[in-house]
């Protein structure tokens, strides 16, 4: 018996010691070749919708091909006839020589615009196409007649082909229709663009410059005629022997006419005399040929037709200008004040002489200022001309005609008259009150030594406005000794002085009218009452308020209340028709000021909402937290507005049998990364996961006394102390019980 027991507690023991089996590892292996198979049968069906995805792009493409051929072909059968019966009808109008010459030309030109439009749309390859049709559109240019070139100028304005283009779409020409492109012999000149849809095969003349994609490829043509066109150049030549062009002449050069259609008749420009220097160049005639040969006829009309290139040559001949005749002209001061000889300061005036004028000579008169002397002033008067017996009076100028020229000077002499003074005096016109000092400021300052004639201009005044009332001037008085008399606007001194009152009357003002300006606050947000924290804004009423008075509104800040914001929108006024808006600063103006301010509600935006959630866990392997510890778990939270603080609990030790839970910490998790948080965590644009991890230790183990072996009966166990076959029973329990909880935690 004892030995079967033995044997059954050695089986026990080895079961305990036996190596774990991770079961986390066999499911990591399971789940590696679940994945691997996922992944085969993937690539499998990818493989295969490649597959049909070419198969089903190429058959489309084929398709696609046969029937734009199958297009094609019925489009040149439906042109071959057009054709036919265009000839036909074009023979019973025209003559049979001239329809076959057009005939031939007309094939001619056909037949290498439609071999050029083929290669443009056998070169255009198949595109296979997205969900919506696309099409693309070619230009291209001709020249007629076909046997002529485009030049490089017409080439490079060749619009851009256009690929994958909506159906529907308008397409913008260009519009050449007034360029001129100027080339050797000619110029060309934009006939119009026709269209040319690759389904139907012919050809549209385009009206406009726009035209729409219609369910089909678009090669649009524009056509470029030329016209030989020729030349015109110009040239001077003189026919005075010795005599040398001048610029002057040769600044009238034409400039070269070019791009000038055959048969045109252009006119010659005149040309008129040029002065120069010692004579005069006169034009002759225009004389012309052909430029290249450099022959020359007679030009006799002014106006050429132009056949051939031309040099047309415009000749001058130079004529001296006869010797001049000289003549003098003198000048002279006469007084014409009887008994007064001219003051030496006027005779210094007098112009110098002029000797040896040429004919037609233009001189200038001068005008002289008056000249002060000590008793008086001499005043110019005029220039007088002496022609022969009889004397003429001239003004600014005179022309040297055929004789000399003898001009005279009159001056007058005027005295200093008697002077006299002019004295101002302001005088108050209502009993008891005295002129202020914005009222005398204005008195003319008084004037001495004024010459007899003299006009003295009185002002006028507008009203000046002082406390309690307004001084209005009334009129201007001239004192005359014990009489006088009003004067107005001005007056002149004669041989007296002058003493002249300006009377004032003041006038009070009438007793102001009060108004009263009253507040109050409106909601403009439809079922939102204004709140008592607006309603404490709103500004104190005024009453007995002076016309005119100017009111200043306060500045309104928003107001924040639960929910959102109240802001202030504007102030109104009322009045009997209705409310108008304050734009400045409102005045009292001959009535009541109702004054009524605008406040919107704007609600504050919700906030985004996110979950937090808690978990403990345990560090210590193989031991799980008691419900001591989870009890003390935060519940989770929902619905948390963003920017939310979340405070985090700290925990004591716990006791429990055998040993001692200690709290960690608190971790934040998001993805691979955990992060220790402290006290709080914000939710911030995201869900919050928080781990709060426990710490297990184990209680001190006593050390056993040693005690000594006792002596008993039977055979002592070596190194156990157990003498019984019912320990070895117990030990090997509980070894089975140990390795089975074991492996259960694994698999767990």
């Amino acid at each position: 018996m004892k030995k079967f027991i033995s044997k059954v507690l050695i089986c026990a023991m080895l079961i305990s010691v036996l190596p774990k089996t991770s079961f986390a590892h066999e499911e990591k292996i399971n789940t590696t070749t679940v994945s691997e198979e996922q992944k085969a049968k993937t690539e499998k069906v990818e493989k295969k919708e490649e597959v049909k995805a070419e198969e089903k792009v190429e058959k489309k493409e084929k398709v696609k091909a046969e029937e734009k051929v199958e297009k094609k072909e019925e489009a040149k059968a439906e042109e071959k006839v057009e054709k036919k019966e265009e000839v036909k009808a074009e023979e019973k109008v025209e003559k049979k020589e001239e329809t076959k010459a057009e005939e031939k030309a007309e094939r001619k030109e056909e037949v290498k615009t439609e071999t050029k439009l083929e290669q443009s749309v056998i070169a255009s390859p198949i595109k296979a196409r997205a969900t919506e049709p696309r099409y693309s559109v070619e230009f291209h240019f001709d020249p007629i007649p076909d046997s002529k070139q485009l030049p490089q100028a017409i080439i490079d304005k060749l619009p851009e082909d256009k690929t994958n283009v909506e159906d529907g779409t308008v397409i913008n020409l260009p519009s050449f229709a007034d360029e001129v492109v100027e080339d050797k012999g000619g110029f060309w000149k934009f006939i119009g663009w026709e269209m040319f849809p690759v389904i139907r095969s012919t050809r549209n003349l385009i009206d406009g410059n726009t035209v729409t994609v219609n369910g089909s490829d678009l090669i649009i043509i524009g056509k470029w005629g030329f016209e030989a066109s020729y030349f015109v150049e110009y040239a001077f030549k003189s026919i005075t022997a010795g005599k040398e062009l001048p610029e002057d002449v040769l600044v009238k050069l034409p400039e070269k006419q070019t791009g000038i259609p055959a048969e045109t008749e252009i006119t010659l420009p005149e040309m008129t005399d040029v002065k120069v220097e010692g004579g005069t160049w006169k034009f002759v005639r225009w004389s012309w040929g052909a430029y290249y040969r450099g022959t020359r006829d007679d030009g006799q009309d002014q106006s050429v037709f132009v056949d051939q290139d031309l040099l047309v040559t415009g000749e001058w001949e130079y004529v001296e200008d006869p010797e001049p005749e000289k003549y003098d002209v003198t000048f002279t001061f006469k007084s014409i004040t009887p008994g007064k000889e001219l003051a030496d300061e006027v005779k210094a005036k007098t112009p110098a002489n002029k000797l040896g004028v040429e004919n037609g000579t233009v001189i200038f008169l001068e005008k002289f200022a008056d000249v002060k002397v000590i008793d008086g002033t001499w005043k110019f008067v005029k220039w007088q001309l002496a022609t022969g017996p009889a004397i003429v009076d001239v003004e600014d100028e005179v022309t040297v005609n055929g004789a000399d020229l003898n001009l005279t000077g009159l001056w007058k002499f005027e005295p200093d008259p008697e002077k006299y003074n002019v004295t101002f005096h302001f005088v108050t016109l209502t009993l008891g009150k005295e002129l202020p000092a914005e009222v005398l400021t204005k008195k003319p300052a008084n004037q001495s030594d004024v010459p007899s004639g003299t006009v003295i201009p009185l002002p006028k005044y507008e009203d000046v406005k002082v406390e309690g009332g307004t001084w209005k001037f009334r009129y201007w008085y001239l004192s005359l000794g014990d009489h006088g008399n009003e004067v107005e606007n001005e007056i002149t001194v004669e041989n007296a002085d002058l003493f002249l009152i300006g009377g004032w009357e003041f006038e009070k003002d009438p007793e102001p009218k009060k108004y009263d300006v009253t507040f109050r606050f409106v909601s403009v947000t439809a079922g939102k009452d204004l709140p008592q924290a607006v309603l404490d804004k709103l500004p104190p009423n005024q009453i007995g308020i002076d016309n005119g008075t100017l009111i200043t509104l306060p500045i309104l800040e928003d107001v924040k209340v639960d929910g959102g914001t109240w802001k202030f929108v504007k102030w109104l006024v009322e009045k009997e028709d209705g409310m108008h808006v304050v734009q400045a600063g409102p005045m009292v103006q001959d009535e009541d000021l109702k004054l009524v301010g605008e406040w919107k509600f704007e609600e504050d935006p919700k906030p985004e909402k996110y979950n937090v959630e808690f978990q403990f866990y345990s560090v210590t392997k193989g031991k799980e937290l008691p419900d001591e510890i989870k009890a003390k778990l935060p519940a989770n939270k929902t619905d948390v507005p963003n920017g939310t603080e979340i405070p985090l609990p700290n925990y004591e030790d716990v006791k429990v049998k055998g040993g001692t839970w200690k709290f960690l910490g608190w971790y934040s998790i998001k993805g691979a990364e955990h992060n220790k948080v402290e006290n709080k965590v914000v939710v911030d644009n995201d869900n919050l996961y928080l781990l709060g991890q426990w710490k297990f230790e184990a209680d001190k183990k006593p050390q056993p006394k040693p005690q000594k072996p006792k002596v008993q009966k039977g055979r002592i166990l070596p190194t156990t102390n157990v003498e019984s076959a019912f320990t070895y029973v117990v030990l090997a329990l509980a070894g089975i019980g140990g390795a089975y909880i074991a492996k259960k935690k694994d698999n767990e």
